[in-house]
């Protein structure tokens, strides 16, 4: 038989699940760098012969894809599958399964998975009830994939590529530093009160379960992964599942780790947001947990939960809510409009702090907090990966004015002051008068906690 020339080209969509994602890309948008799998079959006596590869291909920027092969000119089915794969990210339907605990606390998780799949169809010209195809060049159009679960899975795509974007963007630093895995439903325990999703710091995969399909659990569980990369010590944490189902923001924890990781990927997929939607999103469309990102809490909201005794600045550190503030005053432009003292949850009124400055800039960016994270070599204090012992105001401050010496002791003092519950003070008392380094109210100061146990 004469061989003649095939063509199958198409593009591939997706109408976004997520209301963040169809905020920033609209209604619909390209599935850019999916595998594209163009499969054919034959039409034979009494039926059709086998579905044979004719290559595989990877969208542009489009979406678009495109496979030419040399074939026989006998007609043809088509089918189009789709897998969500690259050098940096993997997207797995997972399935909800009992699962072990190891040693370590973390699940048992196996490389191959049952449940899980890998090649979707999203074209098939036996159930779109084409009989054949002759020669030539068929274009498919768009190629919309569903059902919803697929929907799903390439959302998972788009913004996690989106993210992973963003941060590759600030620089080589800033990457992470192994391909993520992202299973999705995949609970843990049989649906007990602890499932849920969570980032397994040993081998960098993402659990997403089955009714938190959220953009903020999403990126939340994403930049664990990211502090993950950059701090060692973390394999002996508690399983985050079960720090999921036993412990709230303003709970005193038994360590600083735990609240620091859980405030700071809470806190960064807010900015990751933020930036991901060129300040257009501050909040999350759904699933939101903060009414005013950007705002530090109150003296009064910190302590909130604590004991009588354990309102000062040590026990601060253990809380996650003391730690989100901590991080929000590193990127407010200036700490003296607030009010610490409201009885309220929030240190200032909406829109005080992101407005212009009144006196000198403090604030540091959202890559600027998270380079204090990264390694920098030649730099004493900052020259190697944070280990739970640096993870105290104390040492995430010492780090910080070693990687950007533009945040002074004058600074630190102001951001000290609104998290200590025994400060009475408003930060432009001090801050905008020139104090000696002596007076300075320090995180360096006595009984100052670190990662350790708590004193009694």
């Amino acid at each position: 038989m004469a061989q003649v020339m095939w063509t199958v080209t198409g593009s591939v969509q997706v109408e976004h699940v997520l209301p963040e994602l169809a905020w920033i890309r609209g209604a619909r948008s390209a599935l850019r760098g999916i595998k594209v799998r163009v499969q054919a079959r034959s039409k034979i006596p009494f039926g059709w012969g086998p579905w044979t590869s004719w290559g595989t291909v990877v969208t542009d920027g489009r979406g678009r894809f495109t496979v030419a092969e040399t074939r026989g000119g006998d007609r043809r089915q088509l089918r189009i599958q789709v897998l969500f794969d690259d050098d940096r990210l993997r997207i797995k339907e997972g399935g909800r399964a009992g699962v072990s605990l190891g040693g370590d606390g973390f699940p048992v998780d196996v490389a191959i998975d049952v449940t899980d799949k890998d090649w979707f169809v999203i074209h098939d010209d036996r159930v779109a009830a084409t009989e054949s195809r002759r020669a030539g060049c068929h274009d498919l159009g768009t190629l919309l994939v569903g059902p919803r679960r697929l929907r799903e899975l390439a959302d998972l795509w788009t913004l996690v590529g989106l993210a992973l974007d963003g941060l590759d963007s600030m620089g080589s630093r800033f990457g992470l530093d192994r391909k993520q895995v992202v299973k999705y439903p995949m609970g843990v325990g049989n649906g007990s009160p602890a499932s849920g999703s969570y980032s397994n710091p040993r081998n960098g995969t993402v659990y997403i379960a089955g009714d938190e399909l959220h953009s903020r659990t999403i990126l939340h569980e994403l930049m664990h992964q990211w502090a993950y990369d950059r701090t060692r010590g973390e394999d002996g944490l508690a399983w985050q599942l079960a720090r999921h189902g036993a412990a709230a923001p303003a709970a005193r924890e038994a360590t600083t780790v735990m609240p620091f990781h859980e405030a700071f990927a809470d806190w960064a997929a807010y900015e990751l947001l933020r930036r991901l939607s060129n300040g257009g999103l501050s909040s999350f469309l759904e699933d939101n947990s903060d009414s005013e990102p950007g705002v530090p809490h109150s003296r009064a909201f910190l302590v909130q939960a604590l004991g009588s005794t354990d309102r000062h600045l040590d026990t601060v550190a253990f809380t996650e809510r003391g730690w989100r503030s901590f991080l929000t005053l590193l990127t407010c432009p200036t700490v003296d409009p607030l009010e610490p003292e409201t009885a309220g949850a929030l240190a200032g009124p909406s829109g005080t702090i992101h407005g212009p400055t009144r006196s000198v800039r403090c604030g540091l960016t959202f890559r600027q907090v998270l380079d204090v994270l990264n390694s920098h070599a030649g730099r004493p204090g900052a020259n190697s990966d944070l280990r739970n012992s640096d993870l105290d105001f104390r040492g995430i401050v010492h780090r910080a004015q070693r990687v950007h010496p533009e945040l002074t002791d004058d600074v630190v003092a102001g951001i000290m002051s609104c998290l200590d519950p025994l400060d009475s003070t408003t930060p432009r008392d001090g801050v905008l008068v020139p104090r000696r380094r002596s007076e300075l109210r320090m995180p360096v100061g006595a009984g100052l906690a670190t990662a350790g146990a708590p004193r009694s």
